[in-house]
């Protein structure tokens, strides 16, 4: 057996598993509301044994494994991955009769919906540019120590940090572990079949059944990922909030680019991406490792920042945001609020965490890679 990883589960999560145990007969288990009655297949503890299996024989402790799926009640929901996969057969079949369009150069249909017609155009609000120039000011020392190291400018940081987590108001309202455990479960595709209603024929069937299983792939990879963050961190991975597919903290990072690219800001020894002290070091460092340096093109500098979110009109909004934070005066006007007490959303359009776009990269949010 593998135990590469079993140092890891002894000192961070079978501590937490410890304390747990001592204090069960004193818990009473609350768990997340869905929109519809769970049916038994998927409430039943033992449909994650087959994960339970999986992760154990890559180096995790069995029993601690066990204890979490149980202490969590974590609920399998196949319409995590099934909506998706819904929803990108049709559009896949439904482009076999239609003319093919030609590909931008950063990978994406050109007639994708014009920026001011998305639901990005919310974050192009004079208030909400106003709010984030606040934001700026009130964390200029953090950003400026990450432009000073990393090359990332400051409103291009803080852009980011807008659309990603409204500047960390938003984090997310589903659970890192159970979005990922669901998504890695749907490997056995007998389980997510019954749920599907695209499956119209042989070559549909076909075609989204290699897709889960790619899909699926990489959520079971980000799974063991949030084990080891939460690990390190001396986290409960059961309860770390997530994005519908996965990404955490204000930054909204999958946890393998967690690990990959965290930064520990505040020199207390963790990497914490729920600290802005963690998450904007995080951030530059994920840009700069793709290759953001001062002389950047605009095409150079668009190719990283689709490389973080794989659609151009979050590219387009991005540095629409930046160019106006950097052109706003410090006396600009600001009410105060936020985006989520103004129903600032994303209106539908996919953010970058949707792993199941066809033009994602196999090892990002399918974005962030």
């Amino acid at each position: 057996m593998n135990r590469g990883c079993l140092p890891l589960a002894g000192r961070g999560l079978a501590v937490i598993v410890h304390v747990w145990l001592a204090t069960l007969c004193l818990a009473v288990l609350v768990f997340t509301p869905h929109s519809r009655a769970a049916t038994q297949e998927e409430t039943n503890p033992f449909i994650w044994q087959s994960l339970v299996e999986r992760l154990a024989k890559d180096g995790w402790d069995r029993d601690t494994v066990n204890f979490l799926y149980t202490k969590s009640g974590a609920v399998f929901d196949p319409n995590i991955m099934g909506n998706k996969v819904d929803a990108l057969t049709e559009r896949r079949f439904a482009q076999r009769t239609q003319r093919p369009e030609k590909q931008s150069d950063l990978g994406e249909n050109p007639s994708e919906i014009p920026l001011e017609q998305s639901g990005y155009r919310y974050y192009l609000k004079p208030w909400v540019i106003a709010w984030a120039r606040e934001y700026t000011k009130e964390n200029q020392a953090l950003l400026e120590r990450a432009y000073e190291t990393y090359g990332v400018p400051t409103e291009f940081q803080v852009a980011i940090l807008l659309v990603e987590s409204k500047l960390g108001s938003t984090l997310g309202d589903r659970k890192a572990f159970d979005v990922l455990s669901s998504m890695a479960l749907t490997a056995d595709f007998s389980l997510l079949e019954p749920h599907l209603e695209s499956l119209t024929s042989t070559s549909r069937r076909e075609y989204a059944k290699g897709y889960v299983a790619k899909r699926a792939q990489w959520a079971y990879t980000e799974l063991s990922s949030l084990l080891k963050y939460a690990s390190a961190n001396n986290q409960d991975p059961t309860t770390i909030p997530s994005s519908i597919y996965g990404a955490i903290g204000i930054c909204q990072f999958i946890p393998s680019n967690a690990l990959r690219y965290g930064v520990d800001g505040n020199g207390d020894g963790r990497v914490d991406l729920f600290l802005l002290e963690d998450a904007i070091p995080s951030l530059a460092n994920y840009l700069k490792q793709h290759g953001w340096t001062a002389d950047l093109t605009e095409d150079e500098r668009d190719k990283i920042l689709f490389a973080y979110n794989h659609s151009t009109t979050y590219v387009r909004a991005i540095s629409s945001i930046a160019v106006q934070l950097k052109n706003l005066s410090d006396d600009a006007p600001y009410s105060g609020g936020s985006c989520r007490a103004s129903g600032i959303r994303h209106e539908g359009y996919p953010n970058q965490h949707e792993p199941l776009s066809p033009r994602s990269s196999p090892s990002g949010h399918f974005s962030n890679s």
